[in-house]
């Protein structure tokens, strides 16, 4: 599946396969088998041009939480304005009344514009077979890992399980008003922006784990990259080199390779959930199976029927 990690070895194969019936010179950094190779015309390959160390997201989970606590018998909270949870006072607090993840991440977007000379005219389908960029994985670099990049538009979809493993956000309520929920599957997509126009894309959304100290934040992180970006997201350490070679091969193995390799830094990441703090706290409480989750008692906001003074401090008083 293209949402995961592709093997380099599928490239491999195809140069292998191209070798052994071979009929013209091979020339760096194309590889000739039959017709002309492909041409990779432009890549923006700057690092202050493709890489955005300072990405901000943010996703309102207010209806899974809603969703987790009708679960948990607790039905029809008003979450709060606030300044969420944990307690950041650097984090504004949040003026309208819900329960939001947010933070920042670093954003690589990958664009190559490929054209191949043997490419019938539309809509016959492109001579070009597969677009990639692949990368040794830092900090060993002993293993390669490809990603395939698409002009299809972002209409491919594929299914990702969420990382967040200590609650399901695929809330839903049934015809008897029962709240359930599961482990929620995100569409990956390629964020492609117009199909068939020779512009191969691919973003990936690079998160340093070294920076989020509070359990749990990285998968919340990336939960939160994946629902609204669709973006492949890249579990990394700060300062970590990565150094992506952009590749097109077509339908005959010819084989070419953009000659220059594009180098992103990975800096730091930050999470946090705003909003209303007491709803927060339960969402992104490291152990929420205790009672109560720790760091939840007392903790202001949740309002409901029968909770007048909020979820924490009556529960939890």
């Amino acid at each position: 599946m293209t949402s995961k990690p592709v093997s380099a070895a599928m490239l491999a194969m195809v140069a292998l396969a191209a070798v052994s019936c071979s009929k013209t010179q091979d020339t760096a950094p194309e590889r000739r088998v039959f017709g002309d190779p492909p041409t990779i015309q432009h890549v923006d390959d700057q690092e202050s041009v493709f890489y955005n160390k300072d990405k901000f997201i943010q996703c309102d989970f207010s209806q899974v939480m809603s969703d987790y606590l009708c679960e948990n018998s607790i039905p029809n909270v008003d979450f709060q304005p606030g300044g969420g949870y944990p307690p950041d006072a650097s984090r504004p607090p949040s003026q309208a009344g819900g329960v939001f993840i947010e933070g920042k991440y670093g954003e690589i977007t990958l664009k190559a514009r490929v054209t191949d000379p043997n490419s019938p005219p539309p809509p016959a389908p492109s001579n070009i077979l597969l677009v990639s960029a692949s990368y040794p994985e830092p900090p060993s670099f002993k293993t390669e890992t490809s990603l395939v990049m698409f002009d299809d538009g972002s209409f491919n979809k594929f299914r990702f399980p969420q990382k967040v493993i200590r609650v399901g956000l695929d809330c839903q309520v049934d015809g008897l008003g029962n709240c359930h929920c599961f482990g929620a599957r995100w569409n990956l997509i390629s964020t492609d922006d117009t199909s068939g126009d020779g512009e191969y894309t691919r973003r990936l959304a690079v998160v340093d784990k070294t920076s989020l100290t509070y359990p749990g934040s990285d998968g919340f992180l990336q939960d939160c990259i994946m629902r609204e970006t669709g973006e492949t997201p890249i579990l990394a350490s700060q300062g970590d080199v990565y150094t992506l070679k952009i590749e097109a091969v077509d339908r005959q193995g010819n084989l070419a390779t953009w000659p220059t390799r594009l180098r992103a830094v990975v800096g730091t990441s930050s999470f946090g959930c705003n909003g209303d703090p007491c709803g927060c706290c339960i969402l992104v409480s490291d152990q929420p199976d205790k009672d109560p989750p720790v760091g939840c008692r007392g903790v202001e906001g949740s309002p409901a029927p029968g909770f007048p003074n909020g979820v924490c401090r009556t529960v939890w008083p």
